[in-house]
């Protein structure tokens, strides 16, 4: 009786053990965001680290000082917004949800009233859940789940219904989950899984078999949408069946569809069980369902990853086990489900983090320190 005891509570202790363990690949320990020449890390402690270029100060840590290896910018950070299009301005969201800028503020994209450049993080906003940053604008969505916009208004992009520039916050639209922003068009998610856009649109960014050079203000273009990400004048969704569309600028193949045409008005299928799709710079890499990574268009810094620079006009696969994926202007940043980031691409401003400026075209790591 005794024995039989004794082997019941090493039963439960074991059991106990188990699972009070936690699987490393469920709890990812980095997010990674790419801006236009330069990557950013949010460690689990929440705290930001930048490298590459910082013109105008983009990487937040007070100077223009180019970094080739990631430093640490501040603490208490839930995420990172940066411009990826030469707009040379950062966007943190804290903890408690203040929003802070950093960078270039020449169209009033940091919001808070003025067109002054900051080479210090600035707060200014309170009660933000989600920020998006575009050329030189941005839109955050507010803990209300309400979305604002400021700055250059090109193309009606803001969704105003005007071409007027902002240097302070507006309300947009109600009832959002989340937004995104292409070179001069922008995508907003509504709760109910509608697609919405605004702004420019002559190749084809809306999908909806319409090319206009000014959508004032956003009109739905597609139902049943999980999320999207806008590209260099072309669009990427994935609805909530996990499969992929595209439609817009297609010259490098970034589309797709096995074809360079110019662009296509219509959005097209191009792949099943994909979770996450990103793009660079007319190059788009995306994630399917069973952690394996996809890639096509440009390739002419080895930002596939794949040891070429050979551009593809149809998804091809370049790794495996990836539970997340930023892309810049020609550089890739994964995250592997072991918690590992690796990186690949142009590096001439330091923005792989691996300690030197030379391009790569297989995945290298990336020293976190």
């Amino acid at each position: 009786m005794k024995k039989k005891i004794i082997n019941i509570v090493l039963i439960a202790v074991l059991l106990l053990s188990t699972n009070c363990k936690k699987d490393k690949s469920e709890t990812p320990s980095y997010q990674i965001e790419a801006g236009y020449i330069s990557t950013f890390i949010i460690k689990q402690d929440n705290t930001l680290w930048a490298t590459g270029a910082n013109f105008n100060g983009v990487l937040g840590d007070g100077t223009t000082t180019s970094r080739n290896a990631i430093v640490k910018i501040t603490d208490n950070v839930a995420a990172v917004s940066s411009a990826k299009n030469l707009g040379l301005f950062t966007l943190i969201l804290k903890k408690d949800n203040t929003l802070w800028a950093v960078g270039k503020n020449d169209y009033g994209q940091f919001g808070n009233g003025t067109t002054m450049n900051s080479l210090n993080l600035t707060k200014v906003i309170d009660n933000v859940k989600f920020v998006e940053t575009g050329l030189q604008w941005t839109f955050i969505i507010k803990t209300d789940n309400s979305l604002w916009a400021t700055g250059r208004n090109l193309s009606g992009v803001l969704g105003d219904g005007t071409t007027t520039d902002k240097n302070s916050f507006i309300k947009i639209m109600d009832n959002v989950k989340y937004v995104s922003t292409g070179t001069y068009h922008t995508l907003v998610l509504k709760i109910d899984n509608t697609l919405w856009a605004a702004g420019y649109g002559e190749a084809g960014e809306f999908g909806n078999g319409t090319t206009p050079s000014e959508q004032k203000s956003f009109i739905k273009i597609m139902d049943n949408v999980r999320t999207m990400d806008g590209g260099e004048n072309y669009t990427c969704l994935i609805k909530t069946d996990n499969s992929l569309w595209t439609t817009g600028w297609n010259r490098d193949g970034e589309l797709g569809d096995g074809s360079t045409d110019d662009f296509r008005t219509t959005f097209m299928k191009v792949m099943d069980n994909v979770k996450k799709v990103e793009t660079g710079d007319f190059f788009t890499v995306a994630i399917k369902t069973d952690n394996s990574l996809w890639a096509t268009g440009r390739n002419t810094n080895g930002q596939f990853g794949n040891g070429t620079t050979t551009d593809a006009t149809i998804f091809t696969k370049v790794a495996d086990n990836i539970s997340d994926v930023a892309a810049g202007k020609s550089q890739t940043i994964i995250l592997k489900t072991d918690n590992t980031i690796w990186s690949a691409g142009r590096n001439s401003s330091g923005e792989l983090g691996d300690g030197t400026t030379v391009d790569r075209t297989t995945f290298v790591p990336m020293y976190i320190p």
